[in-house]
């Protein structure tokens, strides 16, 4: 019998970063159905007191063993047996060189939150340093739906290849937490996968960890309303103090730095290119430094839809030079605001742009390429239609059909039962 209202519990490390902004989206649009309650759990307490359906979690560890980490924390070895304390320590001791790294162990007891014993489907998200993988398989009942935004639910401790390519001298302790990480998951057999792109989807569907468990494909949606065009384009550029006649390039990243992310890569391919000139628009942590024929903006965050909605609508191109990514916000956003995107042919790139007509895919990773197609961009060799760009992003990541995809998951799961 379906039921009038499936409850959700939508989990989350947090609701910040492009995984988390992704989550938070859906419990939103979640929300504004008439079938759906979800509930955003996290791991940080809410910013806005009017968001009542965040719930702050308490810490759910027993006074021993919050004694035995104490104590195995001074030590430089484990006193007593304690898992996260003990790798924790393995893990700072092989002094890696990565974006991030983290272990399938937590502070947190999420499986004994009201809110996750009271749902009829528990959804994860990005939940690294949240989830305490041996207790929450293990103590879950409810079918779970997990959104894949990075490869670490089926890897070890890294959450993309590249990293763990990169490190080799982690690889006894990433090969051990892999074994953990697939005991602890496999004592639930009612797990649904949900991939972002086709490129993560079979990956995980081939992955030892995750394999045997159902995939679907459900590329994230956005509030497409809140990308239009703004009429007065000059106007923002002059307040920006940018040159009306160039080009204008645009980068966005919770840290620009990040090497994943590859703005080396572009930094290295606007130093090749000495006969043009460009604007460049960048925003997020880290300041970058770029060649002296470079108009160059730096933005360190923007707070609110309308300032980011302002920067994309006089952006020309926008800047996605990833070693490795899934589907990054930042790429939808472009598409939904008709600028079109210069990627390498990697990840989730090459699943959605389209060559030509609604970006530009470089074949190789490397900065003479992506300086080539700059070249070639900026010649006009490409014919970008804003409209048909929108159209595409209306098409493919329209939040309501994002929404309308889970609900239909969430009750085929449940009658399925």
């Amino acid at each position: 019998m379906k039921k009038d209202v499936l409850k959700i519990a939508t989990i989350s490390t947090s609701n910040k970063g492009g995984a988390g902004i992704a989550a938070y989206r859906l419990h939103e649009y979640l929300n504004s159905s008439n079938t759906i309650s979800s509930h955003f759990i996290n791991a940080h307490s809410a910013t806005d007191v009017s968001t009542s359906l965040y719930k702050e979690l308490p810490l759910q560890k027993k006074q021993h063993e919050l004694i035995i980490e104490k104590v195995n924390n001074k030590l430089p070895f484990s006193l007593f047996e304690n898992k996260e304390s003990t790798y924790k320590k393995k893990l700072n001791a092989c002094f890696l060189d990565c974006e991030i790294a983290t272990l399938p162990y937590s502070q947190y007891r999420i499986e004994g939150n009201e809110e996750v014993l009271s749902s009829d489907i528990v959804h994860l998200h990005w939940v690294a340093d949240f989830l305490n993988y041996p207790t929450f398989f293990n103590k879950i009942k409810q079918p779970i739906v997990w959104t894949l935004h990075d490869m670490n639910p089926f890897q070890g401790i890294f959450h993309y290849k590249n990293d763990e390519v990169r490190n080799e001298t982690a690889f006894k302790l990433n090969e051990k937490i892999f074994f953990k990480k697939k005991k602890a998951i496999h004592q639930h057999q009612n797990i649904h996968v949900v991939c972002l792109t086709d490129w993560m989807y079979q990956l995980s569907k081939n992955s030892e960890i995750l394999g045997h468990y159902p995939h679907y494909l459900i590329p994230n949606g956005l509030d497409l309303t809140k990308f239009n065009p703004v009429q007065s384009k000059e106007a923002i550029k002059n307040k920006l103090g940018i040159d009306q006649s160039n080009k204008t390039l645009l980068f966005v990243s919770q840290d620009i730095k990040n090497y994943r992310k590859g703005v080396d890569l572009f930094i290295n391919s606007l130093k090749l290119i000495t006969e043009y000139s460009f604007n460049v628009i960048s925003v997020g942590n880290n300041k970058i430094h770029l060649p002296p024929n470079i108009t160059h903006v730096h933005i360190d965050h923007i707070d609110d839809d309308y300032s980011l909605n302002e920067i994309y609508s006089i952006a020309d191109l926008y800047i996605l030079p990833s070693r490795e990514d899934n589907l990054p916000n930042v790429m939808l956003e472009s598409f939904a605001s008709g600028v079109p995107v210069i990627g390498f042919k990697v990840g989730g790139m090459k699943d959605w742009i389209i060559h030509g007509e609604n970006g530009i895919l470089v074949k190789e990773i490397s900065s003479d390429l992506y300086a080539k197609e700059l070249i070639n961009f900026t010649n006009d060799k490409y014919s970008f239609d804003v409209e048909s760009i929108k159209k595409y992003a209306s098409v493919n990541f329209n939040q309501t059909n994002q929404n309308q995809k889970y609900i239909d998951l969430y009750y085929n799961i449940l009658a399925h039962q």
